[in-house]
């Protein structure tokens, strides 16, 4: 005999019918849940993540490769100019691509209000970056190009794990519309 359980982080999660005994049952009773309104994880949550993985990923590239250049480059030496040139930068894609692919299926605020969370969001996580870089590079003395490179990717790792959470908490935080919650639906109610 399998047990199959249905995911149910409430209060009734012991209950006797939160407990099935075939893939039917549970399939009815996921199917029984989300027609009272639980909310779970569904394929636009791991849709957003993907995507947003998609869109930082991008930006990552625009920033640590405009970091170099311009470290090495034109502003040679000059670490934090550097570092703010190539982050703004990688935030303008950032923004566009979040809005407009990302979380294109949540109900958005007006642009330039939704813009001005997105950005400062962004600049708080720039800090976070150039903190961790600063002190690695003025604190620990660890300059060397490796060491740089290093440590500004860890800093670009801490920012992203924030503003992932910064952008579902604030900036694009409207709640799904309702094709792309009809279309999680049915995706769930398939076996």
């Amino acid at each position: 005999m399998f047990l199959y359980g249905v995911v149910n982080a409430s209060p009734d999660s012991l209950n006797t019918d939160s407990i099935v005994e075939g893939a039917e049952q549970a399939l009815a009773r996921a199917r029984g849940l989300l027609a009272d309104g639980a909310v779970g994880s569904s394929t636009s949550d791991t849709l957003s993540g993907a995507f947003s993985l998609s869109v930082e990923g991008g930006g990552f590239v625009i920033d640590v490769g405009g970091f170099n250049l311009l470290y090495h480059g034109p502003l040679a030496g000059r670490l934090t100019s550097s570092r703010v040139v190539s982050g703004v930068i990688a935030t303008l894609v950032a923004w566009l691509g979040n809005r407009f692919w990302t979380f294109r299926h949540r109900a958005n605020r007006k642009v330039h209000h939704e813009a001005l969370l997105f950005f400062l969001v962004n600049g708080v996580g720039l800090l976070i970056g150039l903190g961790w870089l600063n002190l690695t590079f003025n604190v620990l003395g660890l300059t060397s190009a490796l060491w740089v490179n290093l440590s500004n990717v860890f800093g670009i790792g801490l920012a992203t794990l924030f503003r992932f959470w910064a952008y579902r908490r604030f900036v694009f935080a409207g709640e799904l519309e309702a094709d792309a919650t009809s279309a999680d639906t049915d995706a769930a109610a398939r076996p």
